[in-house]
Parts: C-alpha cells; sequence; structure tokens
C-alpha cells in the first residue's frame, strides 16, 4: 500500500518539499523496488513545476526532494510502489500546498 508524508520548509527554504514513502507497505511482505511519483497541477498530470533530486519521477529511494521552481498554492501529488512480486498499488493522492514566504 502506498503511502507518504510530506515535510515543509525543509533547508528554511518554503518552495522545498520532502516526500516520504517510508510508510508503505507491501502486503505480502514483499520488497517495494520503486516509488513511481506522478504531480498534477490543474487537474492535469504534467511534467511537474517542481525539479526532484534525479532526472526520473521513478525512484528506488524512498525519500523525493523536490524544489518548486515557482511559487504555487497547491498540487496534488500521487505515489503508486511496485513490490519485486506483484503488480503496482493502488495510487495516494495527496495535495500539497506550498506556504507563501512571510
Amino acid at each position: 500500500m502506498a503511502s507518504f508524508t510530506p515535510q515543509y520548509n525543509t533547508d528554511s527554504d518554503p518552495l522545498v518539499v520532502v516526500l516520504d514513502a517510508s510508510g508503505s507497505t507491501d502486503p505480502d511482505n514483499d520488497e517495494i523496488v520503486k516509488y513511481m511519483w506522478a504531480f498534477e497541477e490543474n487537474g492535469v498530470t504534467t511534467i511537474p513545476p517542481v525539479a526532484p533530486l534525479g532526472t526520473t519521477m521513478t525512484v528506488v529511494d524512498k525519500v523525493l526532494t523536490v524544489k518548486y521552481q515557482v511559487q504555487v498554492s497547491s498540487s496534488t501529488v500521487n505515489l503508486v510502489v511496485v513490490d519485486s512480486n506483484g503488480p503496482p498499488s493502488d495510487p495516494v493522492s495527496k495535495e500539497i500546498t506550498v506556504p507563501l514566504p512571510e
């Protein structure tokens, strides 16, 4: 089951968000081998308005750090996890609200 927690305002930068999928699990206890992230804005999946560490949205690490290039009030982040022996999980979505600088 895909699960993630956003952590805001990391590195004293209001545009940096850490997405932590460490809470994701597999019902058969198989190893999770891929974390597939998709970013939506205005309800349409697009090349995201973020620059993740790395060049792909499919990663093997549980934690993804993203930096929003422009100030947006919110966007939707979707996560699907893939284990070593089965089909992808159902997606889980969260609304990410990037706080405005003070």
